[in-house]
């Protein structure tokens, strides 16, 4: 084992927390744009793309004037650009995985030991067992490690 390849597991934690907290970064930049251009009543300062959605979204008092009238036309297509970005779930996934590494402690890594080829045999012949790790994405990151592990019939996640 190289001392590079020691690094790997470090290297993907750091990839991950960075691509989560990048991603997250720019959908609350995009959020002040949506309040500002939108007319949003929120603070522009404090912007949070999931707080503009769910504003949006949850909104009642819709009211028949032009400036309404966009506003219901513009979260119609967010939520079909929201749709369209990714997988199903993709948006949650983010603004969870995001909550998970800024909110909470460390998680327990779920990976596989993967065989590594091509073999190698060690100076008598024998075979030596060489593999890496694939470390996983959580599939549930808005849960707690605890909360996980407190259903033993289901395979961590």
């Amino acid at each position: 084992m190289t001392p590079l390849e020691a690094l790997g597991p470090e290297l993907v934690r750091m990839q991950e927390a960075g691509v989560g907290r990048a991603l997250s970064g720019a959908l609350d930049c995009a959020a002040g744009s949506i309040i500002g251009v939108m007319a949003l009543p929120r603070n522009i300062l404090k912007a949070d793309f999931a707080a503009v959605v769910k504003y949006l979204r949850d909104r009642k008092n819709w009211q028949q004037t032009e400036g309404d009238d966009y506003q219901r036309a513009f979260l119609a297509d967010l939520n079909t650009m929201i749709d369209n970005a990714g997988p199903a779930g993709w948006f949650d996934w983010l603004l969870n995985v995001r909550n998970m590494l800024v909110h909470r402690g460390r998680r327990i890594e779920i990976g596989q030991i993967l065989p590594r080829e091509p073999g190698h045999l060690d100076a008598s012949g024998t075979p030596v067992f060489r593999a890496r790790v694939a470390t996983h994405l959580p599939q549930q990151p808005e849960r707690s490690d605890v909360d996980i592990h407190r259903e033993p019939n289901l395979p961590p996640a």
